[in-house]
């Protein structure tokens, strides 16, 4: 008999995502209309990933939860509006993919005053 060790993340993953890690989290659903949030923190959680959804907004306290955050993928998405300081607590974030065709999308955000972020744009 073959046994599952359940992550202390699969048990407190965001609902319609998958938490194959403790510290990586992966969101992929067109009926998402919702920015992921953990309802602990989950202090453990470096990569987080949120593609194909419908999710039109991030809101400043969505990623509050996710503290050592360096890596951040947003693509696919039908993101039309990040608020201000939604960033601001992540002094870890390193990588920040943008997503396609949004340059002005971040250009009122606060991004975490860190020199080594790089935001990446895809083509």
């Amino acid at each position: 008999m073959t046994y599952h060790h359940v992550t202390k993340a699969e048990k407190l993953c965001p609902q319609n995502c998958s938490c194959p890690t403790d510290y990586n989290i992966m969101c992929q659903n067109p009926l998402m209309n919702a920015f992921p949030i953990s309802e602990t923190v989950m202090a453990n959680v470096t990569k987080l990933t949120v593609r194909n959804t419908s999710i039109r907004k991030i809101q400043e306290g969505d990623l509050s939860n996710y503290p050592d955050l360096r890596n951040l993928y947003l693509y696919s998405n039908q993101i039309e509006k990040i608020e201000n300081a939604t960033f601001a607590n992540l002094p870890n974030l390193l990588h920040l993919l943008q997503p396609t065709c949004s340059r002005w999308l971040f250009a009122n955000c606060a991004i975490p005053n860190n020199n080594d972020l790089t935001i990446i744009r895809r083509p």
